[in-house]
Protein backbone atom coordinates (compact mmCIF):
# COMPACT_ATOMS: atom_id res chain seq x y z
CA UNK A 1 0.00 0.00 0.00
CA UNK A 2 1.45 3.24 -0.98
CA UNK A 3 -0.53 5.57 2.08
CA UNK A 4 1.83 4.52 5.07
CA UNK A 5 5.22 5.33 2.68
CA UNK A 6 3.53 8.65 1.56
CA UNK A 7 2.45 9.87 5.29
CA UNK A 8 6.15 9.41 5.99
CA UNK A 9 7.90 10.77 3.39
CA UNK A 10 5.26 14.00 3.65
CA UNK A 11 6.53 14.02 7.63
CA UNK A 12 10.55 14.01 6.76
CA UNK A 13 9.32 16.57 3.85
CA UNK A 14 7.94 18.88 6.71
CA UNK A 15 11.05 18.69 8.49
CA UNK A 16 13.32 20.51 6.27
CA UNK A 17 13.93 24.13 6.59
CA UNK A 18 10.92 26.54 5.42
CA UNK A 19 12.97 27.26 2.50
CA UNK A 20 13.39 24.09 1.22
CA UNK A 21 10.44 21.92 2.61
CA UNK A 22 7.19 22.35 4.90
CA UNK A 23 3.95 23.24 2.81
CA UNK A 24 5.11 27.05 1.77
CA UNK A 25 8.50 25.87 0.82
CA UNK A 26 10.88 25.62 -2.32
CA UNK A 27 10.29 22.01 -2.87
CA UNK A 28 6.56 21.86 -2.31
CA UNK A 29 5.51 24.54 -4.52
CA UNK A 30 7.92 23.26 -7.61
CA UNK A 31 6.08 19.64 -6.88
CA UNK A 32 2.55 21.69 -7.22
CA UNK A 33 3.49 23.83 -10.40
CA UNK A 34 4.53 20.34 -12.18
CA UNK A 35 1.78 18.13 -11.13
CA UNK A 36 -0.84 17.27 -13.94
CA UNK A 37 -2.81 16.03 -10.73
CA UNK A 38 -2.56 19.04 -9.21
CA UNK A 39 -3.36 21.00 -12.25
CA UNK A 40 -6.64 19.23 -12.65
CA UNK A 41 -7.53 19.80 -8.96
CA UNK A 42 -6.86 23.29 -9.54
CA UNK A 43 -8.76 23.46 -13.16
CA UNK A 44 -11.44 21.36 -11.06
CA UNK A 45 -12.02 24.00 -8.13
CA UNK A 46 -11.94 26.68 -10.61
CA UNK A 47 -15.04 24.95 -12.18
CA UNK A 48 -16.65 24.15 -9.15
CA UNK A 49 -16.16 27.99 -8.17
CA UNK A 50 -17.25 29.59 -11.03
CA UNK A 51 -20.58 27.08 -11.33
CA UNK A 52 -21.24 28.07 -7.98
CA UNK A 53 -21.03 31.92 -8.42
CA UNK A 54 -23.30 31.36 -11.50
CA UNK A 55 -25.99 29.62 -9.49
CA UNK A 56 -25.66 32.77 -6.74
CA UNK A 57 -25.90 35.38 -9.77
CA UNK A 58 -28.77 34.08 -11.28
CA UNK A 59 -30.74 33.18 -7.81
CA UNK A 60 -29.91 36.88 -6.99
CA UNK A 61 -31.56 38.63 -9.95
CA UNK A 62 -34.24 36.21 -10.45
CA UNK A 63 -37.38 38.10 -10.89
CA UNK A 64 -39.42 34.72 -9.75
CA UNK A 65 -37.36 34.77 -6.56
CA UNK A 66 -40.02 35.12 -4.02
CA UNK A 67 -41.83 32.12 -5.52
CA UNK A 68 -38.79 29.95 -5.36
CA UNK A 69 -38.54 27.46 -2.64
CA UNK A 70 -34.95 25.87 -2.74
CA UNK A 71 -32.12 26.13 -0.45
CA UNK A 72 -30.04 28.83 -2.37
CA UNK A 73 -33.29 30.75 -2.80
CA UNK A 74 -34.16 30.57 1.14
CA UNK A 75 -30.48 31.49 1.67
CA UNK A 76 -30.88 34.81 -0.57
CA UNK A 77 -33.94 35.82 1.04
CA UNK A 78 -32.69 36.06 4.47
CA UNK A 79 -30.26 38.78 3.05
CA UNK A 80 -33.48 41.04 3.91
CA UNK A 81 -32.60 40.70 7.82
CA UNK A 82 -28.54 39.53 6.91
CA UNK A 83 -26.47 40.42 4.08
CA UNK A 84 -24.51 37.54 2.52
CA UNK A 85 -21.07 37.56 0.96
CA UNK A 86 -21.35 36.33 -2.58
CA UNK A 87 -18.42 34.12 -0.90
CA UNK A 88 -20.76 32.82 1.84
CA UNK A 89 -23.22 31.95 -0.08
CA UNK A 90 -20.58 29.93 -3.09
CA UNK A 91 -19.70 27.90 -0.17
CA UNK A 92 -23.57 27.25 0.66
CA UNK A 93 -23.88 26.00 -3.32
CA UNK A 94 -20.33 24.32 -2.77
CA UNK A 95 -21.75 22.61 0.54
CA UNK A 96 -25.10 21.79 -1.20
CA UNK A 97 -22.92 19.59 -4.14
CA UNK A 98 -20.49 18.02 -1.79
CA UNK A 99 -23.16 16.64 0.71
CA UNK A 100 -25.50 15.74 -2.29
CA UNK A 101 -22.73 13.84 -3.62
CA UNK A 102 -22.13 12.24 -0.41
CA UNK A 103 -25.06 10.91 0.70
CA UNK A 104 -25.90 9.81 -2.92
CA UNK A 105 -22.63 7.40 -3.18
CA UNK A 106 -23.25 6.36 0.29
CA UNK A 107 -27.12 5.10 -0.71
CA UNK A 108 -25.82 3.77 -4.18
CA UNK A 109 -23.40 1.92 -1.82
CA UNK A 110 -25.37 0.46 0.59
CA UNK A 111 -28.27 -0.24 -1.85
CA UNK A 112 -25.95 -2.17 -4.17
CA UNK A 113 -24.86 -4.25 -1.33
CA UNK A 114 -28.19 -4.93 -0.24
CA UNK A 115 -28.95 -6.24 -3.58
CA UNK A 116 -26.29 -8.23 -3.98
CA UNK A 117 -26.60 -9.93 -0.26
CA UNK A 118 -30.36 -10.96 -1.49
CA UNK A 119 -30.98 -12.36 -4.42
CA UNK A 120 -34.55 -12.56 -4.36
CA UNK A 121 -34.69 -8.77 -3.45
CA UNK A 122 -32.45 -8.45 -6.38
CA UNK A 123 -34.79 -10.55 -8.59
CA UNK A 124 -38.24 -8.75 -7.75
CA UNK A 125 -36.36 -5.82 -8.50
CA UNK A 126 -35.73 -6.75 -12.39
CA UNK A 127 -39.09 -7.71 -12.48
CA UNK A 128 -40.37 -4.58 -12.02
CA UNK A 129 -37.78 -2.65 -14.28
CA UNK A 130 -38.53 -5.15 -16.93
CA UNK A 131 -42.53 -5.10 -16.25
Amino acid sequence: DYHPAAVVEMRLFCLLPWPIGGVNGLLWNLREAVSSLQWEFKRACRTLDRESRRLVHACRSDPKLADRSDLLALFVKCEEEEQFSAMFLRDVVLNFIIAGRDTTACLLTWMFYILATHPDIQARLCEEVDA
